[in-house]
């Protein structure tokens, strides 16, 4: 996939987190959104096993981090859409959330019905992490309110059947996605991204240059870029926030510049890592 090495696009970081102070610290640090987890619904069953996170977090939490951070984006990730859908919409909205994110559906009716439901009071953005919800992807992007589409690679790893949540990235899935997407001119985002500054398996920055290369303009920080901190001491003794979004935002800048080459370079060094974890080295936490 060609680059189109636009250096003026936006890297929208998003963090995970339902702490009011927490949130206030990382929106001082430089992450644009806010995201607040309310999704329990089938998720511990769907992901037994795996060490995946299952947040909790409630139209409470959006509210005070709101009553704090008057002037945070809070994104709200809600229940698959069921019979108290509606009031589940009206309460995160009324809390203060600024767009809802729709997990876990499968067939395009379920995104024109949410989208209903949030009728047009915040962005909306679908979450793509099964195998049908992008097989469909031309019969609901058209859905009043879309402002960006989230791929999900935990999800997407089980629904593919793939041994590590990379290989959506490594098998071309996401990249044949991007391309669907792109066509329209929709926003779109996926997966985690740690600290640049971490020894990992499969460096961040290989991730972030992947973002580039495939056109996403959004990613979540994940919990290994702030060692899974739930309080504000643990966070700031965790990670300096500032410091490393500093990093990512400059590397960011730099791979928008970077020749065709360059990406493809990168895109088969990562490839080769994820083989490697494939073929039996340490296979990666989720994210």
């Amino acid at each position: 996939m060609n680059n189109t090495h636009t250096a003026a696009r936006h890297l929208n970081l998003y963090l995970i987190s339902n702490d009011p102070a927490i949130a206030e610290h990382a929106v001082g640090a430089g992450v644009d959104r806010i995201f607040v987890d309310l999704e329990i619904h089938g998720k511990r069953e769907r992901q037994a096993g795996l060490d995946t996170p299952i947040n909790a977090h409630t139209a409470g939490d959006i509210a005070a981090i709101r009553a704090r951070s008057p002037q945070a984006y809070i994104l709200a990730r809600t229940n698959p859409l069921h019979a108290e859908s509606r009031a589940e919409i009206d309460a995160v909205l009324a809390a203060g959330a600024n767009a809802i994110m729709q997990p876990m559906f499968r067939q395009a009716k379920e995104v024109w019905d949410f989208a209903d439901l949030v009728n047009g009071r915040a962005a909306f953005i679908p979450l793509v992490e099964t195998q049908e919800a992008a097989s469909c992807l031309e019969h609901w992007w058209d859905v009043p309110g879309l402002s960006e589409i989230y791929i999900g690679l935990n999800d997407l790893r089980l629904s593919l059947g793939l041994p590590t949540i990379f290989g959506a990235l490594t098998n071309g899935f996401v990249e044949r996605l991007a391309v669907r997407i792109a066509s329209k001119s929709i926003p779109f985002g996926f997966g985690g991204l740690g600290r640049l500054s971490a020894v990992q398996p499969v460096p961040a920055g290989l991730l972030l240059a992947e973002h580039v290369r495939l056109g996403s303009t959004s990613v979540i920080l994940s919990r290994a870029f702030h060692q899974r901190s739930t309080t504000l001491a643990e966070f700031t003794a965790a990670v300096n926030a500032a410091e490393e979004i500093s990093a990512i935002r400059r590397l960011w800048m730099d791979l928008q510049t970077a020749s065709g080459r360059r990406l493809a370079e990168l895109n088969h060094e990562l490839r080769s890592r994820v083989s490697l974890l494939e073929s039996g080295g340490t296979t990666p936490k989720p994210v």
